[in-house]
C-alpha cells in the first residue's frame, strides 16, 4: 500500500496542480468534479485496502451482472419450462437458419448428346489373371461377412478360438498367438510380398546406376586406346555383351593396376573382341543378344557351383554358439513347429 500512497507526492502531469492532504480528495486535482474525485478517491481507498491496483481488485467490477464480490453472476432460470408452441418455433427458426446457409450444389452441365452419370463400382486397374501372374497374395473364398462376424462372436467368448481370454497381455504367448491370426497372417505376407518387391526395384536400380556409371567410364576410357581398338569397337559398343565384356577388361585392368588401353591391347584380349566383332557382324541384333544369353547363363552356372562347393567346404564343420543363442533358435523352432500345426 505504501508504493500506491507515494504516488500523490509524484509530479502531477503538465497543467495539473496536486491539491494539498487536508483539501477535498488526497492526492488529487481540484479541476476534477465531483462525481470523478469520488471515484478516482474510491478506487484509491481500495487499492490501500486490497494492496492491488484498481485494474486487479474484483471490487470495481460490481454491476447488474457481478455480485457483490465481484464474481459473475449466474443466468437467469425461468420459472416456467418452454411449451411446446416455443420449441417449435425454435425448431423452425433452426431449420430456416440451416437452410439459409446451406452450402450450394455444384451445377453439373451436361451436353446435350450426353448421358447422365451412373455410378459404377469399384474397378481395379488390372485384372485377377494380372495380379494371380505377379503372385499377389490372394485372399482366401471362405472370407465373407458372414464368416468374420461369426469369427468375431467367437474371438470374444471362446477360449478354443482365441486363447488370448485366458492370458494376460504382458506373456509372450499373448503376442505369438496374436501373431497366428488369419488376417495378421495376410497382413504380414502382403507386407513381405511388397518388401520383396521393393528391395528387387532398389536392386535393379542400383545395378542400372551402376552400368550407366561404368558405361560413362568405359565411354572416356576408350579414348585414351589406339585407332585400331577404336575401328574395332565403335560399330559395336553399343550392343549389352559388347558393354559386359568391356565391363570384365575394365575390373581385370583395375586388379592388375595396368592401363585400361593396354589391357584392351594384350593379345588374348584382341583376340576375343575380334570374335566378338565377327559374330556381331555375322548375326546382328539376334546373334548378340544370343552371346548375351550364353553369357548369362554361365556366369549363374559358375555362381552356383561356386556356392555348391562352399556349401560342400563348410559341411561338418562345427559350429560354436553359446548357450542364449541356442536356446533363442530352440524357442523359435517350437514356434514355428506350433505354427505349422496350425497353418496345415
Amino acid at each position: 500500500s505504501s508504493h500506491f500512497n507515494s504516488s500523490s507526492h509524484r509530479s502531477a502531469p503538465h497543467g495539473l496542480k496536486p491539491s494539498s492532504p487536508s483539501g477535498g480528495a488526497a492526492g488529487l486535482p481540484e479541476s476534477m468534479d465531483s462525481q470523478l474525485a469520488a471515484a478516482a478517491q474510491y478506487r484509491q481507498d481500495a487499492a490501500q485496502t486490497s494492496g492491488m491496483p484498481h485494474f486487479m481488485s474484483r471490487g470495481f467490477t460490481i454491476g447488474g451482472d457481478c455480485d457483490e464480490f465481484g464474481w459473475p453472476k449466474a443466468p437467469i432460470e425461468l420459472e416456467e419450462p418452454l411449451t411446446e408452441e416455443q420449441l417449435e418455433a425454435q425448431a423452425r427458426r433452426r431449420e430456416e437458419i440451416l437452410a439459409e446457409h446451406a452450402p450450394s450444389e455444384p451445377q453439373v452441365l451436361l451436353r446435350p448428346d450426353q448421358a447422365p452419370v451412373k455410378v459404377v463400382p469399384f474397378k481395379s486397374h488390372m485384372a485377377q489373371e494380372e495380379f494371380d501372374e505377379l503372385d499377389y497374395p490372394k485372399v482366401p473364398k471362405e472370407w465373407t461377412p458372414d464368416y468374420f462376424t461369426e469369427l468375431m462372436y467367437k474371438e470374444r467368448v471362446d477360449p478354443r478360438v482365441n486363447p488370448n481370454l485366458l492370458l494376460d497381455e504382458g506373456h509372450k504367448e499373448f503376442w505369438n498367438t496374436m501373431a497366428r491370426k488369419p488376417f495378421a497372417k495376410a497382413i504380414l505376407r502382403s507386407e513381405q510380398h511388397w518388401t520383396d518387391r521393393r528391395n528387387v526395384w532398389l536392386k535393379q536400380y542400383e545395378n542400372v546406376e551402376l552400368m550407366n556409371q561404368a558405361r560413362e567410364k568405359i565411354t572416356g576410357l576408350l579414348e585414351d586406346c589406339s585407332m585400331e581398338v577404336k575401328r574395332l569397337l565403335t560399330p559395336i559398343v553399343h550392343h549389352k555383351i559388347t558393354q559386359v565384356s568391356l565391363e570384365v577388361y575394365l575390373r581385370e585392368a583395375k586388379e592388375r593396376r595396368i592401363p585400361f588401353s593396354q589391357c584392351l591391347e594384350q593379345a588374348y584380349s584382341s583376340h576375343e573382341l575380334h570374335g566378338l566383332r565377327e559374330a556381331i557382324d555375322a548375326g546382328g541384333d539376334e546373334g548378340a543378344a544370343r552371346l548375351l544369353e550364353e553369357y548369362t547363363a554361365r556366369s549363374q552356372q559358375e555362381q552356383s557351383d561356386e556356392r555348391r562347393r562352399q556349401e560342400q567346404a563348410n559341411r561338418g564343420k562345427r559350429v560354436v554358439a553359446d548357450s542364449e543363442t541356442v536356446a533363442s533358435r530352440l524357442n523359435q523352432a517350437q514356434k514355428f513347429r506350433k505354427d505349422g500345426y496350425i497353418e496345415w
